[in-house]
């Protein structure tokens, strides 16, 4: 096994059993994944919650990155460890390892952006807030600029109820569920490395367009505007 780091305070380290929840004829949904990242990740983040609440702030995901080595199924125990590997002026980095008996198995990356309430805004992250982290400059995946390109319109989606959450803004793991369910139900195939930047929220029941490359390595999410777009690279 690779020594990806040595371990401390600043990390917060789950185990969880696949189950058919989440998964796609037995193997697990990158949705599914992304939302077990993010609740260990809540446990590591927590400490803030009282300064969020306070000064009236919450957290919103700018970017994903997932890259897994192989395809993760039904009844196999994952430990995902994480930690924040960076802080810029309008960025939080968090790097989340993913390990199957010993092994690596998936490697991901998430970039938070800390809003204001009240000014729907992004805002530099206060010192006060930057200060209940400490970071391990240990990053597991680079941040690469996505390029837009040439796209046809594939797919429409529906938009349901369930699909936003508690600020009435679609969940983002919902856009990455259109992207799989859009790949499987199309090609027979699973993501084996998935890109997705966040530009546009979608708060309300639109019409929501799947536009795909012609070779299926980019994708985006159109509706009153772009949404969100992405790099897509399919297991064989």
């Amino acid at each position: 096994m690779i020594d990806y780091f040595t371990e401390g305070e600043f990390m917060k380290e789950v185990s969880f059993k696949v189950d058919n929840v989440g998964t796609k004829d037995g193997i697990l949904t990158i949705e599914k994944l992304s939302k077990m990242l993010l609740e260990v990740s809540n446990l590591e983040s927590n400490v803030a919650d009282k300064f969020m609440d306070e000064n009236n702030l919450t957290w919103m995901i700018y970017s994903w990155r997932f890259k897994l080595n192989r395809k993760i199924k039904i009844g196999e125990v994952i430990k995902i460890t994480t930690w924040v590997s960076n802080i810029s002026k309008l960025k939080v980095s968090r790097e989340f390892l993913i390990e199957i008996e010993g092994n690596v198995e998936g490697e991901c990356k998430a970039e938070f952006l800390v809003i204001d309430i009240e000014n729907k805004k992004a805002i530099s992250a206060p010192k006060e807030l930057i200060n209940y982290f400490e970071v391990y400059e240990k990053e597991l995946l680079s941040s690469n600029r996505i390029r837009r390109s040439e796209v046809n319109k594939l797919s429409s989606v529906s938009i349901y109820s369930s699909d936003f959450d508690k600020n009435m803004h679609i969940n983002n793991s919902v856009y990455i569920r259109w992207i799989e369910e859009f790949m499987y139900f199309r090609l027979k195939k699973y993501i084996k490395i998935l890109e997705i930047v966040y530009s546009k929220e979608i708060n309300s029941n639109i019409k929501i367009d799947i536009n795909c490359s012609k070779n299926n390595d980019y994708f985006e999410i159109y509706g009153n505007g772009l949404h969100a777009k992405g790099n897509i690279i399919l297991f064989s």
